[in-house]
């Protein structure tokens, strides 16, 4: 796989999670947003399964599972908030271990 497409989509998917903090962002924000990130989740799915990453293989499909946009996962403002924070965090960090 190309390292490119991951390690853009990675940071792509970190800075909107970030962003998606601020509240005036409109609905369709969050709708794109959902995309990007489950699209992201299953190529560092792939990236994980390449390296025999197994732990990072489950906390992506856990990403995924939750940021899916065919069968959306309400949260509360306050646990998207941390759910947000915490996957950006993530996809930062996958730029290391994954060697993106």
């Amino acid at each position: 796989m190309n390292r490119s497409i991951p390690r853009r989509a990675s940071q792509a998917s970190a800075l909107g999670l970030i962003l998606s903090l601020l509240p005036s962002w409109p609905y369709l924000y969050y709708t794109i947003l959902r995309y990007l990130v489950g699209v992201t989740a299953v190529l560092l799915i792939v990236r994980a399964e390449e390296l025999k990453k197994a732990q990072w293989v489950w906390l992506w499909i856990a990403v995924a599972v939750v940021f899916n946009p065919i069968v959306p996962l309400y949260l509360p403002a306050h646990m998207q908030a941390i759910t947000s924070l915490a996957c950006a965090f993530l996809f930062a960090l996958s730029l290391r271990v994954l060697r993106l």
